[in-house]
């Protein structure tokens, strides 16, 4: 299988370093890397329309596999790999990402907005974000919980566009409870702080983005637990039953 990595971190992060290693230690995939060369966190879906982008052949540490940095977002790299520069890709990996992507961040995240914009081009795809808990991050367990699914899921959803997104803990991987299958949840509670004043300015930056007390069926709650997560996106923009009750009104 021909795997394309990518991220919103940028091409030197550590999270998309250890999951190229394990990729390429232990599986016999074909590995190629398209990523930001700067951190591009919080991009969505942006594309670049009105200026060129710069396309770099880089040399990660430690890595002996092709990799490019793309002067763009993540949506971006994936455009680039899969209009441009690459054939035969089979599945598009994005991360591993410094922080999880849970409930309401998911709009916002590059790094799954990379694997949505994958599946609009009619390719599988996996997002993939682990736990910072204090100064601890395991890049590794959320690298094995993304080989162990790859071994796993059938055949047909290599055939398919749906998106994953899997969040991982703050545990070794051998201290996870297990994967648990859940929903998306708008669980974010974002505010503002004031910062200071410089000249005619004031600044301000968002904080407390995730209460501290969650609701039992929620992603948060299960990664805070100690369970890596699993979430089905959808490229859906509207439902059967929201075009009905449209419809319906407009007949009215």
């Amino acid at each position: 299988m021909h795997i394309l990595l990518t991220n919103d971190d940028g091409i030197f992060a550590p999270g998309i370093a250890t999951l190229a290693r394990h990729i390429m230690e232990k599986t016999d995939h074909r590995l190629s890397i398209i990523a930001p060369e700067v951190e591009q966190s919080g991009k969505s879906r942006a594309i670049t329309l009105f200026h060129s982008m710069a396309l770099k052949k880089v040399q990660i540490p430690s890595l002996m596999t092709p990799a490019y940095s793309v002067s763009g977002t993540p949506a971006d790299c994936v455009r680039v790999g899969l209009r441009y520069l690459l054939q035969d890709v089979d599945l598009v990996l994005s991360g591993i990402n410094f922080g999880v992507n849970v409930g309401g961040d998911v709009p916002y995240s590059g790094t799954v907005s990379a694997a949505l914009e994958a599946a609009r081009l009619e390719k599988p795809a996996i997002a993939v974000s682990a736990q910072i808990a204090g100064q601890h991050i395991y890049f590794d367990t959320a690298a094995e919980v993304i080989l162990n699914l790859l071994e796993t899921l059938p055949p047909s959803y290599f055939s398919g566009r749906t998106v994953l997104s899997v969040n991982t803990p703050a545990l070794p991987y051998d201290q996870i409870k297990g994967l648990k299958a859940i929903n998306c949840d708008a669980h974010i509670t974002d505010e503002y702080e004031w910062v200071g004043s410089f000249g005619e300015e004031e600044h301000i930056r968002i904080c407390n983005r995730y209460p501290d007390e969650l609701e039992v069926e929620t992603d948060l709650y299960y990664v805070r637990a100690g369970y890596a997560t699993i979430s089905p996106l959808s490229q859906i923009v509207s439902t059967d039953a929201e075009m009905a009750l449209l419809s319906d009104w407009l007949q009215d």
